[in-house]
C-alpha cells in the first residue's frame, strides 16, 4: 500500500498470439477473455488501485482492423 492509501497490483496478461481473431486463435480469444475478467475485478476493488505490469499489449496500425473485429 502507498501513502495515501493506494494500492499497487501487478499484472501479467498472457500474450494472445499473432493472429487477431478469436475463431482462428483460440489464444487470443483467451486473452480477450481474461482482460474481462480482470476489468470486472478492477471494477469492484474499493481502494485507489493502480496497475501495472506485463500487458502484452502492442500499438497496432490503424489499417489492422483488430477494433473492428473484437
Amino acid at each position: 500500500m502507498l501513502p495515501g492509501g493506494v494500492r499497487l497490483e501487478n499484472v501479467y496478461v498472457p500474450a494472445g498470439g499473432d493472429v487477431p481473431d478469436r475463431t482462428a486463435n483460440p489464444k487470443f480469444g483467451q486473452k480477450l477473455d481474461f482482460l474481462a475478467r480482470m476489468t470486472d475485478w478492477a471494477a469492484g476493488l474499493a481502494t485507489p488501485t493502480i496497475l501495472l505490469g506485463d500487458f502484452n499489449v502492442r500499438r497496432c496500425p490503424p489499417t489492422c482492423g483488430v477494433m473492428r473485429r473484437c
